[in-house]
């Protein structure tokens, strides 16, 4: 039956979207376990890392921004 239904142009793109969050929210929490092991649980080391990826993310925010 739903092999039959047209899919709508969003659809595929909100799956997409869907699956990323859940392998994010998989993934992300084996990353920080093996940091903080890495880190032998330093916490101020682990936030700095942490903080990277935040920080690339904002920029082309920041930048797009006039």
């Amino acid at each position: 039956m739903s092999s039959n239904r047209r899919r709508r142009p969003g659809s595929v793109a909100y799956g997409l979207r869907q699956s990323l969050g859940t392998v994010g929210a998989f993934v992300g929490p084996l990353l920080v376990t093996a940091l903080m092991l890495l880190l032998a649980a330093d916490f101020r080391a682990g936030f700095r890392i942490a903080a990277l990826p935040a920080a690339l993310a904002a920029l082309p925010l920041v930048a797009g921004v006039r």
